[in-house]
């Protein structure tokens, strides 16, 4: 598996925004556009990461994306909390 990812917009403290492919061999299994928003919120900050995929020759199903991206995200906060920034 390959994964190219190009960030196409990074403002601070507000969004960052890029597109990413992911090849199984020579063969492209997805496109996709994502969109980080930060969000002030109860005296901290919210994320929203909204993904947009194409997902192709059943390569890669979007339950598989939805449940990595749930536990790396998961991973991340826990790591935000254990270091008192959350």
């Amino acid at each position: 598996m390959t994964f190219e990812a190009l960030y196409r917009d990074i403002v601070p403290d507000e969004r960052i925004v890029y597109t990413s492919v992911l090849y199984a061999g020579d063969a492209l299994a997805t496109a996709s556009l994502t969109t980080v928003e930060f969000c002030p919120a109860d005296g901290g900050t919210r994320l929203v990461l909204t993904e947009q995929g194409t997902f192709l020759d059943g390569r890669e199903e979007s339950s598989w994306r939805e449940i990595g991206t749930g536990d790396w995200l998961d991973a991340l906060g826990a790591e935000l909390g254990a270091g008192g920034y959350g």
